[in-house]
C-alpha cells in the first residue's frame, strides 16, 4: 500500500473512532467502510466497522440487524467475554421484541457461557445486570441508559456495548 493510502486509511479510520465517540455510529460506519476500502485485511477495522453497525442498528431499532452483527461480531473475533456479552444483549432485545422464549434463553445462555470465558473482566458485570435487566422488565433500554440508572457511566473502558 503506498504511503498515500496508508494515511487515508489511517485518517479514515480515525474518524469512524471519533464518531463513535460522539455517539454518531451510522456515520463511523462510513468512515470504517472507507477504511476497509483502503485495507480489505485489516481485523481491527473489520471488527470496529461491526461495533458500528451494531450500535448504529440499536440506535435504529432494527433488531434483526443488531443480532446479525452481534453474531457476525463472534464468528470475527471468536468465543470470548466481550463476544458473548456483546451478543447477549441482541437476543435479549429480540425476546423483548417478539416475547419468544428461545431469544430469552439464548441470551441467558450467553451470559453464562461469558463467566467463563476467556476474558472476562470484574466489570463485565454491569453488562450482565443491563441483559438481566431488559429480560425481567421486558423493556430495551441502552447501555448508557442503564449505566445512568446504576451510577456507572464513568464507566468507559471500551467494551463493544
Amino acid at each position: 500500500m503506498s504511503d498515500e493510502k496508508v494515511f487515508e486509511d489511517l485518517e479514515s479510520f480515525y474518524k469512524g473512532h471519533a464518531c463513535l465517540e460522539n455517539g454518531n455510529p451510522k456515520e463511523a460506519a462510513h468512515w470504517f467502510q472507507a477504511s476497509l476500502r483502503l485495507d480489505p485485511e485489516s481485523e481491527p477495522t473489520q471488527t470496529w466497522l461491526l461495533v458500528a453497525e451494531r450500535r448504529a442498528a440499536f440506535d435504529a431499532e432494527h433488531w434483526d440487524t443488531y443480532l446479525q452483527k452481534s453474531k457476525a461480531l463472534l464468528e470475527l473475533k471468536g468465543k470470548s467475554a466481550q463476544t458473548l456479552l456483546a451478543l447477549a444483549p441482541a437476543w435479549a432485545c429480540k425476546f423483548v421484541t417478539t416475547g419468544n422464549g428461545e431469544y430469552r434463553r439464548q441470551a441467558l445462555a450467553c451470559l453464562q457461557e461469558a463467566r467463563t470465558a476467556p476474558g472476562v473482566d470484574p466489570d463485565d458485570w454491569i453488562i450482565e445486570a443491563w441483559v438481566n435487566q431488559m429480560l425481567e422488565k421486558h423493556t430495551i433500554i441502552s447501555l448508557i441508559q442503564f449505566r445512568f440508572s446504576v451510577g456507572r457511566v464513568d464507566d468507559e473502558h471500551g467494551d463493544f456495548g
